[in-house]
């Protein structure tokens, strides 16, 4: 059932007791946990409470006095149908002046249209992504917090001419309802088909992604090529293709493994509680087997074959420590001004994208308080065309560095991030985007000693000296003429 919450409070705070209250209606679609993935990255439960938290800073910074904010919830599930129906309820019948999602590119597509219609700003969060979500002309009023899987696609590049490689795989799991790597897959491949120098040599869609199946679609990669990029929906299938790898001796120097990523996480997962952390994100490592599987006793052999393996994701803050922030999101959103009583940490943690879900709300109080500072909206809430305007700009929020462009896209910034010899990660490159265009920067001074220090210093190729399938080595000429020089000059004397 995807029953409508409603609550209504009062930011007592803000407004210090003035009879005249300016109501802001907000609208949420969002999933409920009935999907286990989708809850996972932005289900009500495990995310609602990092509205209130946005709305402390908002208050802090006195960006909305004398404002009161209203909520209506609909749980759409990221269905297109049903995501369609309940914005034309929050729209017709409840007259909400902003709505924050869908969380998935279908149905943003959907939400952003109607939004456009009747020009209201939609702030996507979650797992909307898709580059179509940018086009100004078609969705004037939507604001994306999270950046684009096109975006993504220049990344790849960047780092695959910093190394000189030419060539890839490209995997990618679509065991996934909601297609979250189809999305990507297709971004990355529009981008690449753009590049003169740069091109896919294997490509494949994997809906079984078991450690078995997994050992045979590698096997089929490796007589293809060396590096091979991936993109997965779940913790579980990135530690099946790690011990895919240790099993197969793929993870040794002659290979580079590099996950595609959109969460900000890395080696990391949404987990904060743990034996073994992260450096870089400071949550439980992709490797360890999470809650709710019976144990394998192979943590460490994940652990090995993830040794030549890299991240290209979106940065990992570091202006909020992660366990922190996922325990103040399960606390406030058992109390006020939601009163959860489902959301407990006993059964839930914080879902991976409820940071951008605390930023997207704090970005529409900003440029909320942008638009009213430039004197539009003065007999009323600003319009949405007027809103994704103002969201213009850049201001740290617990992502990071958040950067807004022109559109209303987050200019993303993303680490190429890997394992040093101790296998322990270490962000190796930087790439922000400014209206589109990246940047590189090195974290390291001498790639040998760092980048390459798990394998001798060495970079790997793209493709082999000897081809894959090692039957292409260069002819010494010494050491297979040498008899027919030496009776030539006999002959000659």
């Amino acid at each position: 059932m995807n029953e409508m919450i409603f609550f209504n409070f009062f930011l007592i705070s803000i407004f210090n007791f003035i009879e005249s209250v300016n109501i802001i209606n907000v609208g949420i679609l969002i999933p409920s946990n009935a999907d286990s993935a989708l809850h996972r990255d932005c289900g009500m439960y495990n995310s609602l409470g990092a509205i209130p938290l946005a709305i402390d800073r908002i208050v802090d910074e006195g960006l909305l006095d004398n404002y009161n904010f209203t909520f209506k919830i609909f749980n759409d599930e990221c269905d297109e149908s049903l995501a369609a129906g309940y914005v034309a309820t929050l729209l017709e019948e409840d007259g909400v002046d902003v709505i924050f999602g869908p969380v998935c590119n279908a149905a943003a597509k959907v939400v952003g249209s109607i939004g456009n219609y009747y020009n209201k700003p939609i702030m996507t969060w979650g797992l909307a992504n898709s580059y179509e979500l940018t086009n100004y002309d078609k969705y004037p009023t939507v604001s994306t917090i999270v950046g684009t899987s096109r975006v993504l696609g220049r990344a790849i590049v960047k780092v695959m001419q910093q190394y000189n490689w030419k060539q890839f795989a490209f995997l990618y799991g679509t065991n996934d309802p909601r297609n979250r790597c189809g999305f990507i897959k297709t971004d990355v491949e529009t981008v690449i088909n753009n590049e003169s120098d740069i091109f896919i040599s294997y490509q494949r869609a994997i809906s079984n992604t078991s450690l078995e199946n997994l050992k045979t679609v590698l096997t089929a990669v490796s007589t293809r090529a060396r590096i091979i990029l991936c993109c997965y929906e779940f913790d579980i299938d990135k530690r099946n293709y790690l011990l895919a790898l240790k099993d197969l001796k793929m993870n040794t120097d002659d290979y580079v493994n590099i996950f595609v990523e959109m969460r900000g996480l890395g080696f990391g997962t949404r987990f904060t509680d743990g034996a073994e952390y992260d450096i870089v994100s400071g949550t439980v490592p992709i490797w360890i087997l999470g809650p709710g599987y019976p144990p394998d006793g192979r943590d460490q052999d994940a652990k090995n074959g993830a040794r030549n393996s890299f991240f290209i994701d979106f940065q990992t803050s570091s202006s909020a420590d992660s366990k922190s922030f996922a325990s103040a999101v399960m606390e406030r959103a058992q109390s006020w001004p939601f009163y959860c009583e489902n959301c407990s940490s006993v059964y839930y943690n914080a879902s991976t994208y409820a940071k951008y879900l605390h930023d997207s709300f704090y970005l529409y109080g900003l440029a909320l308080n942008r638009t009213l500072a430039s004197g539009n909206g003065t007999e009323g809430i600003p319009n949405g065309v007027d809103i994704i305007l103002h969201t213009r700009g850049t201001f740290v929020g617990v992502t990071g560095v958040v950067n807004i462009g022109v559109n209303g896209t987050r200019d993303a910034t993303f680490f190429f991030t890997g394992l040093r010899a101790n296998l322990k990660s270490q962000v190796f490159m930087t790439i922000p985007f400014k209206e589109g265009v990246g940047t590189i920067y090195l974290n390291y001074t001498d790639s040998a000693t760092t980048v390459w220090e798990i394998r001798g210093g060495k970079v790997p190729l793209d493709v082999p000296l000897c081809g894959f399938a090692g039957n292409l080595c260069p002819v010494d000429f010494w050491a297979n003429y040498y008899p027919y020089v030496i009776a030539a000059i006999v002959v000659a004397l």
